[in-house]
């Protein structure tokens, strides 16, 4: 049921929405974050996701999944600009398997915690994380046979991410290129079933260029920016499952690569700042993601 449900898979989708929070706080292109000047900040960003894949599993069945989550953080930032920090993540979800196969319905929670740390040297910027979360899985399907079945299942996910920026101008745009590399394991509880699930761990490789600027209006300070990234995917994108008499089952999970475009918007006055973004993901087997996210922070 976990496979089918979307608990890997929606458990990806959520490490993905939760470590693009701290990339956004951490990056160069982000031109309201202060870098010249020490001082703390406590923040908070909450974001809503719709995803889907209608026929990532194959023999046309997907999944669907609609998230919910909110990461409340504080950094310090020191007078040679580099940022360290802590933030902490909450949420849940609403999946579901879609296409032919078997209709599994998944209600998840999740929790996590992550560290970073960005440091800028003239023009290159550096970026670091680390990151646990728990997701709770709360599987339902229905047969003919076996009528109603439940099962709970908890995926533990240790995360760490590495990246690089460069950040160039174009007149009155900044330019932003930039590389990173991230490995992400997804430990999932053995089903009560008889359903052993290995360990998977998947390394994605995101590549892409940020566009930004910045302007005045009525005392604010509105940096608009818009991303266009590609992330490559390898390691294990199935999730592979053994059951009594050593009889396995492999099911591919994870895209392969993804694109993603980003818009957003943040405004400052004085210590607050608020931030809006949009994100929209396509990729292969009908992957669609549209996500929302708003941010605030003070500084002081």
């Amino acid at each position: 049921m976990a496979v089918l449900g979307g608990a890997f898979t929606t458990t990806l989708d959520v490490n993905d929405q939760v470590t693009a929070v701290l990339n956004r706080r951490m990056s160069l292109a982000n031109l309201n974050v202060s870098r010249n000047e020490a001082g703390v900040t406590p923040w908070a960003d909450v974001f809503g996701t719709m995803n889907e894949g209608k026929r990532l599993f194959g023999n046309g069945a997907g999944y669907e999944a609609d998230i919910y989550g909110a990461v409340l953080g504080f950094d310090y930032t020191a007078t040679c600009g580099g940022i360290l920090g802590l933030a902490i993540n909450v949420g849940t979800s609403d999946g579901n398997s879609t296409g032919n196969g078997q209709k599994v319905d998944n209600d998840q929670d999740f929790y996590g915690v992550s560290a970073y740390a960005s440091r800028q040297f003239g023009s290159f910027n550096t970026k670091l994380d680390l990151g646990y979360l728990v997701t709770k899985n709360d599987l339902k399907t229905a047969s003919s046979y076996f009528g109603a079945t439940s099962e709970k299942l908890d995926a533990k996910v240790f995360t760490v991410g590495l990246g690089a920026e460069f950040l160039a101008s174009a007149g009155a745009v900044n330019v932003v290129p930039h590389a990173g590399i991230r490995l992400t394991t997804i430990d999932m509880d053995e089903s009560s079933f008889g359903a052993d699930y290995d360990k998977m761990t998947v390394y994605q490789l995101p590549l892409g260029v940020t566009f930004s600027g910045s302007f005045d209006a009525a005392g604010w300070q509105v940096a608009p920016q818009f991303d266009l990234s590609v992330v490559p995917t390898f390691g294990d994108k199935d999730a592979v499952v053994t059951y009594a008499g050593n009889v396995k089952d492999t099911t591919r999970v994870v895209d392969t690569n993804p694109v993603q475009a980003t818009l957003g918007v943040s405004a400052q006055n004085g210590a607050w700042t608020f931030g809006l973004n949009y994100g929209l993901t396509a990729g292969g087997d009908d992957r669609m993601n549209n996500s929302l996210n708003a941010n605030v922070r003070y500084t002081f």
